[in-house]
């Protein structure tokens, strides 16, 4: 088996988001520019608009990617799971419980902003992301395809209501495990 290996362009892309993240992290999305990056980076900001040709566009590069590993992650979780009911309860536990321990996700999800609702919250993403976490249910489950998206949809727009929207009185992890079973599997349609 021969390697691969990234090209350049790609391993540059990687360098590019990298540093951006760090800006993210001291500026905030809305003050981060492209300069700062550039700066960070030892880049000029040509290089930078060769890649992508706005701030909104290399965000939503990074926002994906992070999107992207965090769903694989939950997804490898709900594996162990057995029930229908138990992946999607775990699926839900898992996205809540991980959001917010990465940089990214949980730096956009705090901060808000027009990104959050440009890019963060639409609803081909959050289908997208629901496909990626869900796609082994799917295929064990074939009669759900037909409503995947829609699946996907409530399941996405509930875990990011959960964290932007907090609990001020939190519950314990059995009672939040008890009303996602109670409110959320009977609003998926999959309630036993």
């Amino acid at each position: 088996m021969q390697a691969t290996y990234p090209s350049y362009e790609d391993v540059l892309k990687a360098r590019i988001m990298d540093a951006a993240i760090v800006c993210m992290k001291e500026k905030g999305i809305d003050k981060t520019r492209i300069g700062d990056i550039a700066t960070a980076l030892g880049v000029s900001r040509q290089t930078i608009y060769n890649y992508f040709d706005n701030k909104n566009l290399l965000f939503d590069a990074i926002f994906s990617r992070e999107a992207i590993t965090l769903a694989a992650k939950i997804a490898r979780h709900i594996e162990t799971f057995k029930t229908l009911d138990d992946k999607f309860t775990q699926a839900f536990l898992c996205a809540i419980e991980e959001f917010p321990r990465n940089p990214v996700l949980s730096h956009v999800i705090t901060s808000g902003g027009q990104f959050l609702r440009e890019v963060g919250h639409s609803r081909e993403r959050m289908q997208a992301f629901g496909e990626l976490v869900l796609y082994q249910v799917f295929e064990e489950h074939p009669q759900l395809r037909k409503n995947a998206g829609e699946i996907c949809e409530f399941l996405s727009r509930n875990i990011i209501s959960f964290l932007v929207m907090p609990d001020p009185n939190p519950r314990s992890p059995e009672e939040l495990e008890g009303y996602i079973r109670r409110r959320l599997l009977p609003g998926l349609g999959i309630s036993s």
